[in-house]
């Protein structure tokens, strides 16, 4: 009597042709959550970068005006860091600040998202901008 060790072909073949359908499924997916989580990241900074105008607001009695992305963020969290323990934002932030100080508006938008959202001091509402 002979015994037979390992698979056959058919059953090697079996298990590759599910597993190839079932990567098949699953990698269009895990695309779609990573730029979810990327957009979420970009709302996250949206609101920690609001959070942190209102407390310059609170010290100074008026928001932080500066024209540079970049330089905005560093003075933000720079701001930040000394109140409420902040972190360098991960999105391109844009605050805009009128002449009298007295509001400001925030985009923002992650480098590997596709939605850019918006903040309103005004209405203080976060809206989706586009695409």
């Amino acid at each position: 009597m002979k015994t037979q060790d390992g698979f056959t072909l058919l059953e090697l073949l079996v298990t590759v042709g599910i597993v190839g359908v079932l990567s098949a499924i699953a990698l269009p997916q895990f695309a779609e959550y990573k730029i979810r989580s990327y957009n979420s990241v970009a709302v996250a900074d949206l609101k920690n970068s609001a959070n942190a105008q209102e407390s310059v607001y609170i010290a100074e009695d008026v928001y932080l005006s500066c024209s540079d992305p970049l330089d905005c963020e560093a003075k933000l969290t720079g701001f930040e860091a000394t109140r409420l323990g902040g972190r360098p934002a991960l999105s391109v932030l844009r605050h805009e600040v009128p002449a009298d100080g007295q509001s400001y508006s925030i985009n923002s938008r992650h480098s590997r998202g596709n939605v850019t959202f918006s903040y309103e001091s005004v209405g203080g509402s976060y809206t989706q901008v586009g695409p």
